[in-house]
């Protein structure tokens, strides 16, 4: 298979239009490169053999091909095709399975002196770390639209050799990353398919409704209201609006020290502690800060709010909701008047996906669709084009079925698996533990609406998702406290840590494994991901713990990603054809679907479908599911509704109010 690489040069990208129209389309190869405008006579023919039987190389290939396909709409079909069959590959995503490999995801720190290193990944980055050739990425870049229409024997001098030459660099990167670490990339084929089925959510993008941000922007003002006077009654902020820092931080050292949790420290602190440990000279002010007992002590939200303690809770919100109304708002109104399009990062070192968040200076209206913040009606502002509804589908407690074939492939066995696939409640199983009770026993109590019974299944689900990755009780208590807002004691979550190691006998060996691969690391382990092959470098016990199950999630919601785009774009038969996906969280797929029920139900129940004969091929020994439910705006609380006839049709507030 001959590789090429391909580069395109575009008008510039805007609100509602990442696959804007094409100037020119760059190549390199071996023997050679060149360049093809758009409106050549052979461009077209030229792009259909490359596509056809090539290896095609790109940076950001996603978006090059969509270009492509949305300008030569006959080139859909075999580009997807070209995905399927491993022939298209990303230098930046290979590079970070390389840097992956090796522990150096986005940069490392000198181990002798302390200094770090930041990688990134885009072109020029990775020419100045490979070839030590620094580019010019302003002088033409921006202009390529105006020339759509111009022949290139008219163009500004040095803007075809500025074309050219990306795919050029792009060509010898990759050949030095296929001749020194073509071993560390047996999973960019499956990488680059993802970024293509999150690339094409990003280009149709997500709306918003207004009705529903003026509802939502009510909430945000009374909430930061009852913050202000609960803060101001208890002296943490003043008259005048200014919160007393120094208070907070008092008050904080005063609940940790009650929780006997962990100081969280600012970013600030932690440079100065390393230099004092390290002993290397400080200022005087330096000095007398890290003596001062409150220097350091961080009350950002996060660490306020995992505390649980309402008042450091409150002052929290006093800060964060400001920035709820200054960005997020104003952010969600974008999408009232042109699509919101997410700027997804389509592989980190689990192996899973991220979001960027909104920001002013890009081009596009950007949201956080990951870590939407955990506030009343804000994802109801989400809602579904005119004529379709939302079909929202995830996985079945998808992380305990990788667990569960973890621990079969590396042990031979497990108690967890074989629970799964007969059907037993597994958070059940450990809270009947905690009830000192037979399984068979809390299910019957469970059943009837036994209150203790339930309260024991959820603790028993929240110490499920815990521990699997090596946590121990103190870390989970706090972990509890900031994803799940409850209070363990330290007795009860040793209660929890044992009952959970008692319900699932195959953790102890599981763990020993573990051990024993950091051991030989000086402890740190370098593993491959069953299956994908994904090499994960220099981490440390837990981290292993997590990324074996973890990863493996990653690897099957992203197949699942794939397919259902294929489906969506490329197969006119499918009940999915022309739905469009415009939202996916780790192992969760949202897509606007047609508002007709019989269709939307057939829609959903093929995008289910997928999902599932996906898990199985890559959890063989288990059976997975997945849950799918109608809304018209999105929501955490949407439950399957279905009607007399037994079709879904779209969950409503009122529903789960009735």
């Amino acid at each position: 298979m001959i590789p090429v690489a391909l580069d395109t040069e575009t008008a510039l990208i805007g609100v509602g239009n990442l696959a804007p129209p094409l100037t020119c389309v760059s190549w390199a190869d071996v023997n050679g490169s060149g360049l093809y405008e758009w409106t050549h006579n052979e461009t077209e023919d030229r792009l259909w053999d490359w596509v056809q039987d090539y290896q095609i190389i790109g940076l950001n290939i996603a978006y090059d091909l969509t270009v492509i396909m949305t300008e030569y709409p006959d080139q859909l079909l075999p580009v997807f095709d070209a995905y399927k069959n491993d022939r298209v590959t990303d230098i930046g995503l290979r590079q970070k399975l390389i840097d992956i490999a090796h522990g150096k995801f986005r940069g490392y720190r000198d181990a002798m002196t302390g200094s770090y290193s930041k990688y990134e990944y885009g072109l020029a980055a990775l020419a100045e770390r490979h070839l030590q050739i620094t580019l010019d990425k302003e002088t033409h870049r921006l202009h390529f639209g105006e020339l759509r229409t111009v022949p290139v024997s008219q163009w500004p001098a040095g803007a075809a050799e500025y074309a050219i030459s990306d795919a050029v660099m792009t060509f010898k990167i990759w050949q030095i990353q296929e001749d020194g670490f073509s071993h560390l990339l047996a999973d960019q084929y499956r990488q680059a398919r993802a970024a293509l089925g999150l690339h094409l959510i990003s280009c149709w993008g997500i709306r918003t409704n207004a009705d529903k941000i003026v509802e939502f922007t009510g909430t945000v003002e009374g909430l930061f209201e009852e913050a202000v006077e609960h803060c101001t009654r208890e002296g943490l902020v003043r008259g005048d609006g200014t919160r007393d820092t120094k208070k907070a931080r008092q008050h904080m050292l005063d609940v940790l020290e009650e929780l006997d949790a962990p100081i969280n420290r600012t970013k600030s602190y932690i440079p100065l502690r390393r230099k004092r440990d390290a002993g290397e000279e400080l200022t005087k002010r330096n000095l007398k800060d890290l003596e001062d007992p409150l220097f350091g002590v961080s009350c950002d939200e996060e660490a306020c709010t995992g505390t649980g303690d309402e008042l450091l809770i409150s002052y929290s919100r006093v800060s964060s909701l400001k920035t709820v109304v200054q960005d997020q708002i104003p952010a969600l109104w974008n999408g009232t008047t042109g699509p919101i399009q997410p700027r997804f990062d389509s592989l980190v070192e689990t192996g899973r996906t991220s979001c960027k968040g909104y920001s002013d200076e890009q081009p596009t209206n950007g949201y956080q669709m990951h870590n939407v913040r955990r506030l009343p009606g804000i994802r109801e502002c989400f809602t579904a084009r005119p004529g379709t509804v939302y079909a929202d589908a995830d996985y079945s407690g998808l992380e305990l079925f990788t667990w569960a074939q973890v621990c079969l492939w590396a042990l031979g066995e497990s108690r967890l698996g074989q629970a799964l696939n007969t059907g037993e409640d597994a958070h059940l199983i450990l809270g009947a533990e905690l009830l000192s009770c037979t399984y068979e026993e809390a299910l019957a109590r469970y059943n009837e609406g036994d209150e203790e019974a339930s309260e024991a299944r959820q603790f028993a689900k929240i110490g499920n998702f815990g521990f699997m990755g090596g946590m121990q009780p103190p870390t989970f208590r706090s972990w509890a406290r900031q994803q799940f807002s409850v209070k363990f004691s330290e007795e009860f979550s040793e209660q929890i840590h044992a009952a959970w190691h008692t319900a699932w006998p195959e953790a102890q060996r599981y763990f020993i494994w573990i051990k024993a691969l950091c051991d030989t690391g000086g402890g740190y382990a370098t593993v491959n991901q069953f299956l994908s092959e994904r090499t994960r470098g220099l981490i440390p016990f837990t981290v292993v713990a997590n990324t074996f199950f973890q990863g493996l999630g990653a690897d099957i919601a992203k197949e699942a990603l794939f397919q259902i785009q294929e489906e969506c774009y490329c197969v006119p038969g499918s009940a999915l054809y022309g739905s469009r996906m415009v939202n996916f969280v780790h192992d969760e797929y949202m897509l606007e679907v047609p508002e007709e029920i019989h269709a939307a139900n057939e829609a959903a129940d093929r995008m289910v479908a997928i999902m599932v004969e996906v898990a199985q091929k890559w959890l063989p020994d288990l059976n997975p599911g997945a849950e799918v439910a109608l809304m018209k705006h999105w929501s955490k609380k949407a439950k399957p509704v279905r009607n007399a006839e037994g079709l879904l049709i779209p969950w409503e507030e009122k529903e789960q109010a009735a």
